[in-house]
């Protein structure tokens, strides 16, 4: 049958608007997907109450967030509120990244990575670093992602690096020595500023030479404890009773020990 002008304007004109109508409804269906993706890619630092910090053959951390951030495991005592803060952008701020099919995870250290943070259940595996050496390969889900540098030899530092390293702080009420002597006003207030170098497990595997140890009784507000104070020919170890960590601090912070 053979069709008239008008015929075939009309045929060609019900072409274009289906095809048109196909076009509009694929562009929407990916407006759609696209804002589902982003919706899925906002992270906020307010919705982490958890993080747990894996490093190969090293005691695994787990900070909790109460009224501040706690270390939880594998000791319960303040953290360092103004170094995790930091620590979150590795979980709200990812770089765009790579598709994982897209990039060779032994070449970027990510088949066998040193260090898993996990924020609440969200996993982000820290591999190598780049080829400026200005930031490190990292998994995050199904992506290659890029974070900066300095949260691999961050995160390496372990206790120390996220503890808070407060000895007693203003909490602070009274030191008795073995001897019975109770440490005056002046003491208190220096021991009261206190701020360890590091905090480890103790006793340590390399021990050092030990020159003297002291049982002291610490009151903090208002509660007494006892505490192992070491001197050694490095440094001086403080460890609370029943701990399994202790703070390290140089000899000449805490002269009172050899009064």
């Amino acid at each position: 049958m053979n069709l008239t002008h008008s015929q075939k304007r009309t045929s060609l004109t019900w072409a274009l608007v289906v095809l048109f109508s196909g076009l509009l409804a694929i562009i929407l269906f990916l407006q759609q997907q696209t804002k589902a993706e982003n919706l899925v890619l906002i992270r906020t630092a307010e919705s982490v109450s958890r993080i747990t910090i894996e490093r190969k053959d090293q005691q695994t951390i787990v900070l909790e967030k109460q009224d501040r951030w706690w270390v939880t495991s594998p000791v319960n005592l303040p953290a360092n509120d103004q170094r995790i803060i930091p620590l979150l952008t590795v979980y709200t701020n990812p770089d765009p990244g790579y598709p994982i099919n897209n990039v060779d995870l032994t070449a970027t250290g990510l088949e066998n990575p040193d260090i898993t943070v996990t924020f609440n259940d969200y996993k982000v595996s820290i591999g190598d670093i780049s080829v400026d050496e200005s930031k490190r390969h990292a998994l995050h889900g199904e992506r290659i992602r890029f974070v900066p540098d300095w949260v691999y030899p961050f995160l390496q530092g372990g206790l120390s690096a996220v503890a808070d390293l407060t000895v007693f702080g203003d909490n602070l009420n009274t030191i008795e020595l073995p001897s019975g002597l109770t440490l005056d006003a002046d003491a208190i207030a220096s021991a009261k500023t206190l701020t360890a170098q590091q905090l480890v497990a103790w006793p340590r595997s390399e021990q050092p030479n030990i020159l003297s140890e002291l049982s002291v009784s610490v009151t903090l507000n208002n509660e007494l404890t006892q505490w192992m104070m070491i001197t050694t020919d490095r440094y001086v170890a403080m460890q609370p009773e029943n701990s399994t960590h202790a703070y390290i601090l140089p000899t000449e912070d805490a002269p009172w020990l050899s009064e």
